[in-house]
């Protein structure tokens, strides 16, 4: 949990390479790191690039029903 904690920040970076690092660590890590990592991957659905967008809606799918709440998010990305 904390190294997931620790990736959060980088989904800000300027570097779309690192951006899409996080996402995708944050979507492998499964189970209950990725639950604590719902609303940053919530957020990451957000973002300009569409592959973090890609790899965070996969860390989603992931989680199952407890990422219901990110419904709205994933919505907008698709606009």
């Amino acid at each position: 949990a904390e190294a997931c904690d620790a990736l959060h920040p980088l989904l800000d970076s300027r570097d779309g390479d690192t951006r899409r690092a996080t996402a995708f660590a944050l979507a492998a890590a499964g189970g209950e790191h990725l639950k604590k990592a719902l609303p940053v991957l919530e957020e990451a659905l957000l973002d300009g690039d569409p592959s973090v967008q890609a790899l965070a809606a996969a860390g989603l799918a992931g989680v199952g029903k407890e990422a219901d709440a990110a419904a709205p998010a994933l919505a907008r990305a698709l606009e």
